[in-house]
């Protein structure tokens, strides 16, 4: 019997020191408080920038390309976001002819 008290005794002070140290880390992000990060607004553009223009096709039948990001801050810290959309047919566009094997050649 006086082993299984010693076991039982080592898994409570176990529990409790693991109680014991998730409060803490816990406690320790509250300290800190609420972060704020201020990031200029012309890396923002500038990480647009790189990442533009963009193409895409819209039902196979569309080619969308987006270019020219333009940021702007508005009240209330708020971004604005302002792109060129360009929008053509691409069923208009003269196809590649297409080649076809030719049987016996």
């Amino acid at each position: 019997m006086p082993e299984m008290n010693t076991r039982a005794r080592r898994t409570l002070l176990t529990g409790l020191a693991v109680a014991a140290g998730a409060t803490l880390l816990a406690s320790c992000a509250s300290i800190l408080g609420p972060r704020d990060v201020d990031i200029p607004l012309s890396s923002l553009q500038a990480g647009l920038e790189r990442r533009f223009p963009l193409d895409h096709r819209l039902l196979q039948l569309f080619d969308l390309r987006l270019a020219r990001p333009q940021l702007r801050l508005l009240p209330g810290d708020r971004v604005s976001l302002t792109v060129e959309a360009t929008v053509a047919q691409s069923f208009l566009r003269n196809p590649s002819p297409a080649r076809w094997p030719c049987p016996g050649a």
